[in-house]
């Protein structure tokens, strides 16, 4: 096998909501990916080439958020999860890197990534009474989406899938949860 090594991974810095990450995508997924890899780049790696593809989770700057753009996150969490709904944000980039060159970012990628966090500590249900719902808002060039995903209480772990990097959101809103009664 003469193909380069591409390496996969996310780093996540101090500080960050989310301490544990990571996302699910082969090498042969991320080579064909329209938008990471050009064609030239795709042959370096295919022809010996060393490459790597990574995500970089940090906390976000909330006072760096446009108040248009942080009043429309606001606007669809209480939307889908009703009034005073708990937001959390966060950043993820993805970049690239071939051989020693040059990282470049990549905020759109033509694939879908799969992509699972660790939901934060403060932000899991300790309380059998009520129950949580999440989704992820994301905040891409000013448009805001809702990402549905999969929840596991066991691990505490979402995961989802978004083609588009930038600023994300995790809400969550708390009802009561459905008891059995006991006869």
């Amino acid at each position: 096998d003469d193909n380069g090594d591409l390496e996969k991974s996310v780093e996540i810095e101090s500080g960050a909501p989310i301490a544990e990450a990571t996302f699910d995508n082969s090498k042969d997924e991320l080579l064909e990916a329209g938008n990471i890899f050009s064609d030239d780049e795709r042959d370096q790696v295919v022809n010996g080439a060393d490459a790597r593809v990574w995500i970089e989770i940090s906390k976000t700057d909330e006072d760096a958020i446009a108040s248009t753009d942080k009043a429309k996150i606001e606007q669809e969490a209480a939307n889908i999860m009703g009034v005073n709904p708990t937001i959390t944000y966060f950043d993820a980039d993805l970049f690239k890197q071939i051989g020693s060159g040059v990282k470049q970012e990549i905020t759109e990628l033509g694939i879908p990534m799969k992509i699972t966090i660790t939901i934060p500590d403060e932000l899991l249900n300790r309380d059998k009474k009520v129950s949580r719902e999440y989704k992820i808002i994301r905040l891409h060039e000013g448009q805001v989406d809702v990402i549905d995903g999969t929840f596991d209480v066991t691990t505490g772990e979402f995961t989802f899938e978004s083609d588009k990097f930038s600023t994300y959101a995790i809400v969550y809103n708390e009802k009561n949860a459905d008891i059995p009664v006991e006869n």
